[in-house]
């Protein structure tokens, strides 16, 4: 039997991660957006990487690595950063610190974002491959 495909919504950050974590625990893939007009986007979130911003927002993974990802934030990034990052999914988190290694600013038909390249700077590497074998 395939996997059940769902899309979780929800303004409160920390409600959409007990709820992506309940249903993955319960086997489903789940996709995550804080709302609806999330998904009417060029890019439509596939993983988020939940990690320590003033604001609170998630950041869309676009690549994902041993050593660092790619993601997509509306939240202002700037090079040399320091963040705070957790990989969230039904088997736990994995969190590390990282630093913004790179990021531009673009204006997209949902508003201007920032593309960003994270350079992993603590993490366990066995657990980031762990997590991204999770999420082929």
């Amino acid at each position: 039997m395939s996997r059940r495909r769902v899309l979780a919504t929800s303004p409160d950050l920390d409600q959409l991660r007990r709820i992506v974590a309940n249903l993955e625990r319960a086997g489903a893939e789940v996709d995550a957006v804080r709302s609806c007009s999330a998904v009417a986007g060029e890019v439509i979130p596939h993983r988020y990487i939940f990690f320590a911003m003033p604001d609170g927002n998630p950041a869309s993974l676009i690549d994902i690595s041993t050593v660092g990802a790619q993601v997509l934030s509306t939240a202002v990034l700037k090079p040399n950063q320091r963040l705070r990052m957790s990989l969230n999914d039904q088997a736990g988190d994995v969190r590390f610190r990282a630093s913004v290694a790179w990021a531009s600013f673009e204006i997209s038909s949902k508003g201007p974002r920032y593309r960003a390249g994270i350079q992993f700077l603590d993490a366990n590497a066995q657990q980031v491959d762990a997590y991204i074998a999770r999420h082929k």
